[in-house]
C-alpha cells in the first residue's frame, strides 16, 4: 500500500497548528523577558547586568571563533 499525500486541507491544519503554538510561545517568552527585566530593575543592577552580559557575549564569541572551521566564512556582502 502507497503512502498518500496529505490533502491541502491536512496541510492548512497542520500550518494553522503550528502558528498557534509559535504565538503561544512567543507570548510565554514575552512574559519571561517582563519578569526578568522587572528582578533585575528591583534589584538596582541593571548597569551590573549590562556589564556582565557584554562580557559574556564577548567570550562566547571568542569561544565560537575558536572553534568554527576557517574556511567556512560568508562572502563579503552579507547573506548568501
Amino acid at each position: 500500500m502507497a503512502n498518500k499525500k496529505p490533502t491541502m486541507m491536512q496541510v492548512k491544519n497542520v500550518i494553522d497548528n503550528l502558528i498557534r503554538h509559535v504565538g503561544i510561545q512567543q507570548e510565554a517568552i514575552k512574559g519571561l523577558d517582563s519578569a526578568i527585566s522587572s528582578y533585575i530593575e528591583f534589584k538596582g543592577d541593571g548597569e551590573k547586568w549590562s556589564t556582565w552580559l557584554k562580557q559574556n557575549q564577548k567570550e562566547e564569541n571568542a569561544k565560537s571563533n575558536e572553534t568554527s572551521p576557517k574556511g567556512n566564512k560568508q562572502p563579503k556582502g552579507g547573506k548568501r
